[in-house]
């Protein structure tokens, strides 16, 4: 008990001193009015010094992707940053290879501004919206995997390509968390998310315990380097886990929409049965596209009866390789976790497909 109270008392005071310092840095370091100069002066802003570049450009109705809600944990809200602002912090170091570290790149969830600054982002960010839109329809999948349908109010068209994603702003809490958009970009007026309940999420744990049909939500978007390429007719295989099958179906609707004859095989990988979701629906597609074929897979299966399961076992990069011995004619497309990105990209590279081929994005 003599030994454990000073640990207390002194983490006590380490929290106390944290906190003064964050209050004392928020409420009374004034730098007045700053200049936020985008992109060689296209854009100008006069704000008052204190916050992060990402706050002050979501406040001027510029929209950069940050799906961890500028925690510094997802690394997406990159921009170059040409003034002096200090070195970069460790927060935002292992988000930048060394060409991004080299050339001042920085995460605009960390840099706050403090005086005159001048940052670059991608012109695309420009033409990012923020949408007002109805819950219309919520639809259990799975035990713990929900797809949430939302009918775009102001605007009331959104134009993306199948693959991008959105963001989910939670009401009053005003943080927002990255979707992959599951509809077709067909239909213009409707944006679908599947979603998969993190336990202890915050956005999760709203969507799924608190959000009801009716219920006014803001989006932005569209966002994201990933989506189909369709500069070829070229066979396609994707792979997909959790919720990761959102961009995915996102392709496949669309692909059927436009009568497309590509050859298309579709891999979904899940624990166990009661993981599994979509496939009927795919089935039905299946018989209405020309050469389309979906294969779900469980890589838990030791207690799983043949009643229970009649599908693929084994982990989805096995289920794959006891497809295919060659790969070289087709492109990919992947969404799910990091882990499952990197294994199946080390097979798809051995069965043949070029890298530059090789299209995905991890959660």
């Amino acid at each position: 008990m003599e030994i454990i109270t000073p640990i207390v008392v002194l983490s006590l005071i380490s929290l106390i001193l944290g906190i003064l310092i964050v209050l004392a840095d928020r409420f009374l370091a004034d730098y007045g009015e700053c200049k936020l100069i985008i992109n060689d002066g296209a854009r100008e802003y006069t704000v008052r010094g204190g916050s992060t570049i990402l706050s002050y450009l979501s406040s001027n109705k510029i929209f950069i992707p940050s799906a961890c809600g500028g925690k510094a944990t997802c690394g997406l809200c990159k921009g170059r940053v040409l003034s002096d602002v200090g070195p970069v912090l460790p927060t935002e170091r292992p988000f930048l290879d060394k060409e991004e570290f080299d050339n001042n790149t920085r995460l605009l969830c960390q840099v706050k501004v403090k005086k005159d600054t001048e940052i670059l982002i991608p012109e695309e960010f420009f033409l990012v919206k923020e949408f007002r839109t109805t819950v219309e329809a919520i639809t259990p999948l799975s035990h713990d995997t929900q797809m949430f349908r939302f009918k775009l109010e102001e605007p009331n068209e959104i134009l993306f390509k199948p693959g991008q994603f959105v963001q989910f702003r939670i009401p009053k809490a005003g943080e927002e968390r990255a979707y992959s958009i599951a509809s077709s970009p067909n239909e213009k007026n409707i944006v679908e998310l599947i979603v998969r309940l993190v336990p202890g999420g915050l956005c999760t744990t709203y969507m799924f315990n608190k959000l009801k049909v009716g219920d006014p939500i803001f989006l932005t978007g569209p966002y994201g380097d990933f989506y189909l390429r369709e500069e070829t007719d070229d066979p396609i295989i994707c792979v997909a886990g959790g919720s990761g099958s959102a961009p995915i179906r996102s392709i496949i609707n669309y692909l059927n929409e436009k009568k497309s004859e590509r050859t298309i095989r579709s891999f979904y990988g899940g624990r166990t049965p009661k993981d599994i979701y979509l496939t009927e629906y795919y089935e039905g597609l299946a018989k209405i596209l020309k050469d389309f074929k979906h294969i779900p897979a469980i890589s838990e299966y030791t207690n799983v009866d043949e009643k229970s399961w009649t599908g693929e076992r084994g982990l989805i990069t096995e289920v794959i390789a006891n497809h295919f011995e060659d790969l070289s004619e087709y492109e990919a497309y992947m969404c799910g976790p990091p882990i499952m990105i990197q294994k199946a990209t080390e097979l798809l590279i051995k069965l043949g497909i070029n890298k530059d081929r090789v299209f995905f994005d991890e959660f």
